[in-house]
């Protein structure tokens, strides 16, 4: 009887197979953390430029609005653009990216060129 309990071969508390499928889950868990985070980041820095930009009510009326500079916009972006800015057609576009393992986030800025680029308008995840 002695040579039947040592001839069981002893089964592992976790399968291997299972240990696999929980890192996954967990690194899949952090990716999605990671992405939702990024985001927010990028629809709340847009949304804050939206803000401070007038409306088209706004503009219809003719209400005098406050001019948002490059320096505005990095400071409510709270971070730096991605490079100096592209010239088109007169306007000067600037990137803001966030990244998350999944996807980019971009808000894109554009102003009126002149000593002073102030903002016309922002998109996100659409270039002007």
């Amino acid at each position: 009887m002695a040579d039947d309990s040592t001839a069981k071969k002893s089964k592992p508390l976790v399968s291997p197979t299972m240990i696999v499928l929980g890192v996954i889950l967990v690194l899949a868990g952090a990716a999605l953390i990671v992405d939702v985070a990024a985001r927010k980041g990028a629809e709340g820095a847009y949304e804050a430029i939206l803000k401070k930009l007038p409306s088209e009510e706004e503009i219809e009326a003719g209400a005098e609005a406050t001019p948002l500079t490059q320096a505005d916009v990095k400071e409510l972006m709270g971070r730096d653009p991605d490079g100096p800015g592209e010239e088109r057609g007169g306007e000067l576009v600037q990137t803001f990216t966030w990244r998350g393992p999944l996807k980019r986030y971009q808000v894109f800025v554009v102003y009126r060129k002149g000593a002073e680029p102030m903002v016309l308008r922002a998109t996100l995840n659409e270039p002007p």
